[in-house]
């Protein structure tokens, strides 16, 4: 591999973390908000709830760019 190959593989691994540590934030974040759920009742009527959260955690996205949140001079 030449140099500007390992430059550009080393931005992508870096890129893949970086979605891989906010995907699992993310499902932290889901999974303990449905055993709060879980927890605090015992209606069946919850259970579309927990199936809605546990189906929007499972769809990836992306972690919001900083730059674009907190643009420099703004």
């Amino acid at each position: 591999m030449n140099r500007n190959q390992l430059k550009t593989r080393a931005l992508h691994d870096h890129k893949r973390a970086s979605h891989l540590a906010h995907d699992n934030d993310r499902m932290r974040e889901a999974l303990a908000t449905i055993a709060d759920m879980a927890e605090h009742t015992t209606s069946a009527l919850t259970m579309t709830d927990i199936a809605r959260i546990a189906r929007s955690a499972l769809v990836g996205g992306p972690p919001a760019d900083p730059t674009l949140q907190h643009p420099k001079g703004a």
